[in-house]
């Protein structure tokens, strides 16, 4: 079955994001995290299944995320292919704002999801970087 070329559905990404299994083997996960921890600190650390669990959970879903986030960019510019400066625009514009107000960004659902107290998005520390962002021509 080739997937290559179909653009990931909303639907199908949520789904995938709900549901309860994960999505990559267990084993090959704590293999490239013990790897990552090694490559790091130079030494090898005993992890605990359970930390392992939550570090896959956390990851796989901030990969379901960053890929939702990306659809936007190609889909708007009317592509059937998702580039990885579609990635990389995501991932600059989420350094922009804080934490708190990824979700409602997101999925457009105002200051819900947003935490109390978080009143505006910090000024932009990137503000040279920001006025740098070049268009495709897909506007």
């Amino acid at each position: 079955m080739k997937t290559a070329n179909r653009p990931l559905d909303a639907r199908r990404s949520e789904e995938i994001r709900k549901r309860k299994r994960l999505a990559i083997r267990k084993t090959p996960f704590a293999r490239l995290v013990r790897e990552i921890v090694h490559d790091i600190k130079g030494e090898h650390f005993a992890m605990e299944h359970m930390a392992l669990l939550a570090l896959q959970e956390a990851a796989e879903n901030f990969i379901v995320y960053l890929f939702q986030a990306s659809q936007v960019l190609f889909l708007r510019g009317k592509r059937a292919t998702l580039h990885h400066t579609d990635i990389q625009l995501i991932r600059h514009i989420l350094t922009i704002f804080p934490p708190e107000y990824h979700r409602a960004l997101m999925y457009g659902n105002g200051e819900e999801g947003v935490k109390e107290g978080a009143e505006k998005a910090p000024e932009s520390s990137h503000a040279a970087e920001d006025s740098e962002i070049k268009s495709d021509g897909h506007d």
